[in-house]
């Protein structure tokens, strides 16, 4: 899978219609900063996304649509 072989991030398998995400070596107060940043830029694009738990929780949509959230969330990391 292409983002768990990002070294920025740890994902949680999911059995649902989302995967679960957090950042990899940030402190607690620098991680929500970077988060709630990635959200806000992820969302203007069009990705449902929610901020949450101390990481983020991104619903799974179209093959388009996913391949677009893979980009998205690449660029922004």
């Amino acid at each position: 899978d292409i983002l768990s072989q990002n070294e920025k991030i740890t994902i949680w398998q999911s059995m649902a219609n989302f995967f679960y995400l957090k950042l990899k070596n940030t402190t607690t107060e620098n991680a929500e900063a970077r988060l709630s940043q990635l959200t806000q830029n992820l969302k203007s694009q069009g990705t449902l996304i929610r901020h949450t738990g101390g990481g983020l929780r991104i619903t799974i949509g179209t093959p388009e649509e996913n391949l677009r959230t893979l980009q998205r969330l690449e660029d922004s990391l």
